[in-house]
């Protein structure tokens, strides 16, 4: 299909910066960069981060604009500009003031939409909840009680285990998945990995099915066993904020716990992934995660044999951020903010 948009750049060299208008929403972005007529820029979407690579040639603009696996054809023309005296009048731009308070109250309510192109029976309920436990509270508790991020993340782990224990699904239907997968002595490593990875933006694990899913695709692999969200990883990063702020000691044990867990977790499941097409999918993060856990305890146990691998660790990082199987491994960042901390001493 054919989409009409629009763009606007302001200033140049290292002050250039730009509006992008289409599908119905300006964004602004202040990444853009023009190098022998190639000009490149990116901004965030609801969807994921859309990265513009664009040539200009006289009054014309071509190339690509890419988001996760998908990308669009750009082609148009400038029809205005400083320098263009019968072109079109740049439009006025405006961000949207906050509602007053009297506007506030004339508010009735708000949704949360759940969008089931990839989900099933089994899988809906760990893509509704907890989070919409998060919305209403966002939307019916008084603002003082929802600002702080850290406690609504408290609050939405004892909401995740109270709706456990009411009946919910969102948490025990993975183990369908993972018996389905592998064969019982292997199925307490594969629950280890699960409960750590993490759904990919929206759009990256449609790159899985070839041609395209469809209502009938079963929806059986890693991606669907995992959360939409790691609690266990956002909880291991508090615990790595927590030692290198205070040196608390108790933070220190439960991350060497984990860290010792998960360094020898890819070794028990190994075999697992012979043959296993499903499984080879989060195979790299499987590794990832013992080469991690092993710079972690080397972090909190040794720093100094950290200097060892330096030069190599920040490409390590970049390579073990990256999306597998639709799922991406939340864990890097914490454990790179761990040894940079480490390293400095």
């Amino acid at each position: 299909m054919n989409i009409e948009g629009e763009l606007y750049l302001f200033g140049e060299g290292e002050e250039l910066r730009g509006i992008m208008n289409f599908m119905g929403t300006s964004s602004g972005f202040d990444d853009a960069l023009i190098q022998d007529n190639l000009l490149s820029y990116s901004f965030a979407t609801n969807f994921g981060r859309i990265t513009f690579e664009l040539a200009l040639n006289g009054d014309s603009i071509y190339g690509s604009g890419k988001i996760s696996f998908m990308s669009m054809e750009v082609n148009g023309g400038r029809s205005g500009g400083s320098d263009m005296a019968e072109g079109k009048s740049l439009p006025e731009f405006r961000s949207i003031d906050p509602l007053t308070p009297e506007q506030e109250i004339n508010l009735l309510g708000g949704e949360a939409c759940m969008w089931t192109e990839m989900a099933n029976g089994l899988t809906i309920e760990s893509r509704i909840w907890p989070r919409a436990a998060a919305v209403a509270e966002k939307l019916w508790s008084p603002a003082v009680l929802s600002n702080e991020v850290e406690d609504m993340y408290r609050r939405l782990m004892i909401m995740d285990d109270l709706l456990d224990d009411l009946g919910l699904r969102h948490k025990s239907y993975r183990l369908a998945i993972l018996k389905e997968m592998v064969s019982p002595p292997y199925l307490e490593a594969l629950q280890e990995l699960a409960e750590i990875l993490q759904e990919e933006e929206m759009f990256g694990r449609m790159a899985l099915y070839d041609p395209r899913i469809y209502t009938t695709t079963p929806l059986n692999r890693m991606v669907d066993a995992a959360a939409p969200e790691s609690y266990l990883a956002y909880r291991f990063g508090q615990d790595v904020d927590l030692w290198i702020e205070s040196k608390n000691v108790a933070a220190r044990e439960r991350m060497t716990g984990l860290l010792e867990s998960w360094s020898v977790n890819h070794e028990k499941l190994l075999p697992a992934f012979d043959g296993n097409e499903r499984l080879m999918e989060v195979e790299a993060h499987s590794r990832n995660l013992s080469v991690l856990s092993s710079l972690g305890l080397k972090a909190l146990n040794d720093p100094a044999a950290l200097r060892e691998t330096e030069a190599m660790q920040d490409e390590f990082f970049k390579a073990a951020s990256g999306a597998q199987g639709g799922t991406v491994l939340p864990l890097v960042e914490a454990v790179q903010k761990l040894v940079k901390s480490a390293a400095k001493k």
